[in-house]
């Protein structure tokens, strides 16, 4: 029986978890990433603020509705069992 393949395959897998990062972490490496959180974070910690939620602990929830062109935001904490609408937008006027 072979046992190069089983052990490459694991070697691949062992390095995918050494080299992986978080996403905003990567995502930062782009200008307008970078431009976005600097003109978008304040505003976004405050309403998260005014929701009892965190950066840090979130899930989210983006609901689209074609026929209203309305865009709704529901978050949570990741322990949470419902979510709470945080934002309602309208996606363009008719």
């Amino acid at each position: 029986m072979k046992k190069t393949p089983f052990i490459l395959i694991l070697g691949v897998v062992l390095l995918s978890f050494t080299i992986s990062t978080d996403f905003l972490s990567d995502q930062r490496r782009y200008e307008r990433v970078r431009t976005a959180l600097k003109e978008k974070e304040t505003t976004l910690n405050k309403k998260l603020r005014n929701n009892d939620l965190s950066l840090n602990n979130l899930n989210l929830i983006f609901i689209a509705y074609k026929d209203d062109d309305l865009l709704d935001v529901y978050a949570k904490t990741r322990e949470g069992i419902t979510y709470k609408r945080i934002l309602s937008y309208q996606i363009c006027s008719r």
